[in-house]
């Protein structure tokens, strides 16, 4: 009778029992790992927003003691939009550091993967966006600002004032928005009640209006 009790004692799960252990956790896994990850996008999207606001009282700073925006444009490869940037951290700090946009993998250079800004140019508006515009596509230059007529006048083809600039993150879809369906085209503005990982960018801008 002992040596039954023993035997009892020490005997293992059986494969039943096994299977629904794993079971169990794969359903807990698969409701875990979804949270999770739409967590951490919502995380990097408060970051992302958070990132802009600190940019944009740079930009402002910068504004007010320049009267103009650095030059914002990418001549040629050299012209990385971290060393664009880095024109609000050096020689004076408007900002401690280049902000990295978490969701930009696409670019193959990584120091492009950073905000992207873009505003009146100190030479003239033909060094650019419109001057980036017309070396694409001359007939369909004025479709890109169109929703952001305080920014951007598409029938003067100017920027509402020196003081105007447009700066965007990928956003979560990890996709330049304003490369669909073609370029030039609008800008499709990230919104999350379709999902945390919607198309679109994030956006921030100031025009004549102000945003």
């Amino acid at each position: 009778m002992r040596s039954r009790v023993r035997l009892s004692l020490i005997s293992g799960f059986t494969l039943i029992e096994l299977l629904i252990v794993v079971a169990i956790i794969a359903i807990l896994a698969a409701i875990a790992v979804p949270n999770f990850l739409e967590a951490q996008t919502r995380a990097k999207v408060s970051r992302v927003k958070a990132d802009m606001r600190s940019f944009a009282t740079a930009i402002e700073a910068y504004l007010v003691d320049n009267n103009k925006l650095y030059r914002t444009y990418r001549p040629n490869a050299s012209w990385t939009r971290t060393r664009i940037n880095s024109a609000f951290t050096t020689p004076i700090a408007y900002i401690t550091s280049v902000f990295p946009d978490p969701f930009n993998n696409v670019d193959a250079d990584v120091l492009n993967r950073v905000y992207v800004l873009w505003g009146r140019n100190p030479d003239s508006d033909s060094e650019g966006i419109l001057g980036q515009l017309d070396a694409i596509n001359q007939a369909t230059r004025t479709v890109f600002f169109t929703y952001y007529p305080d920014f951007y006048n598409p029938t003067t083809n100017s920027y509402t004032d020196d003081g105007a600039w447009f700066l965007f993150s990928l956003g979560p879809d990890q996709r330049y928005a304003v490369l669909t369906p073609t370029y030039p085209s609008p800008f499709i503005e990230y919104d999350p009640t379709n999902g945390t990982i919607s198309p679109g960018d994030i956006i921030r801008w100031k025009g004549k209006s102000g945003r």
